[in-house]
C-alpha cells in the first residue's frame, strides 16, 4: 500500500507555485525586468507633466521676497522691490510710482528749508564751496553765512553754478542785518551755467550776515547737484 502511494506521488508534477497565508509567491511568466528598488521596469518615463506651468508674475525671479503680483516692478533686479528707501539715483526702488522720494535723506545740510544752515565766517582767499540739491519741486535751500569787510577792500562774490538745463533755479541774497532786505534776486534758464552775486565792500570796517536762498520755478532732481561758491576777496 505505502509502495502504491509513493508511485503516485512520484508520477505527479509539481510547479513552483506555492501559498503562503494566502500570498500569491509564484514566479511570474514572461519576461520582466526589476529596477534597483525591486521595482518592475516596464520602459515607460513616468509622466510628471500636469499642463500648469503656473503665473509668471507669481515667481519671484531675483529671490528678494516680492513677486510681480506682490509689486515688484522689476522682477530681475533684487535691489527693487516695495519697502526699500528711494534712494538718489534717478530709479523707483520701491515702487511705488514716485522717482528719489526718500533723497532728501542724502543731503548733508538737510533740514534747511526754514532754517538757514549756517556756514560760518568768510576768510580771505579760502572760498566756501557747497554741493546740495533741490530734490523735489517744493525744496528750498537756505544758506547764511558771515563777511567781514575789514580795513583793506574787500570783494564778496556768490556764484551759483553747475546748473542744470532741466530745472529753473531761483537765486536770492539776503541781507538778515538790514532786517532781511533783499539785495539779489536772480533766475536761471536753461542755457545758463552760472548765476554771479557780487559786492564791492569798498574800504571800510563793516560786518554783514547774508542768507542765500535757492528754490525752483521747475524741474527738480537730486542726481543733478548744484554748486554754491563764495570766494572772499580784498587787498590788505
Amino acid at each position: 500500500m505505502r509502495l502504491g502511494f509513493l508511485l503516485v506521488m512520484v508520477g505527479c508534477k509539481f510547479s513552483a507555485s506555492s501559498k503562503v497565508d494566502g500570498i500569491d509567491t509564484s514566479i511570474p511568466s514572461g519576461d520582466m525586468n526589476f529596477d534597483d528598488t525591486g521595482a518592475a521596469d516596464t520602459g515607460d518615463e513616468p509622466d510628471t507633466d500636469t499642463g500648469e506651468d503656473g503665473d509668471p508674475e507669481e515667481w519671484d525671479d531675483d529671490g528678494d521676497g516680492y513677486t510681480e503680483a506682490e509689486g515688484d516692478c522689476d522682477d530681475d533686479d533684487d535691489t527693487i522691490r516695495p519697502g526699500l528707501p528711494d534712494r538718489c539715483d534717478g530709479i523707483d526702488n520701491d515702487c511705488d510710482g514716485a522717482i528719489d522720494e526718500d533723497a532728501a535723506e542724502e543731503d548733508p545740510y538737510e533740514p534747511n528749508d526754514a532754517i538757514p544752515w549756517d556756514l560760518g565766517q568768510t576768510e580771505k582767499g579760502e572760498p566756501i564751496e557747497v554741493e546740495g540739491f533741490l530734490f523735489d519741486e517744493d525744496d528750498v535751500d537756505m544758506f547764511k553765512f558771515q563777511f567781514e569787510d575789514g580795513w583793506g577792500v574787500d570783494e564778496l562774490t556768490v556764484v551759483l553754478s553747475d546748473l542744470s538745463p532741466d530745472i529753473a533755479y531761483k537765486f536770492e541774497i539776503i541781507d538778515l542785518d538790514d532786517g532781511a532786505e533783499e539785495l539779489f534776486e536772480d533766475f536761471s534758464t536753461s542755457v545758463d551755467e552760472s548765476i554771479t552775486f557780487e559786492l564791492d565792500g569798498g574800504i571800510g570796517d563793516d560786518d554783514v550776515e547774508l542768507q542765500v536762498t535757492i528754490s525752483s520755478l521747475g524741474g527738480a532732481g537730486c542726481t543733478t547737484p548744484y554748486r554754491l561758491t563764495i570766494n572772499h576777496d580784498g587787498w590788505f
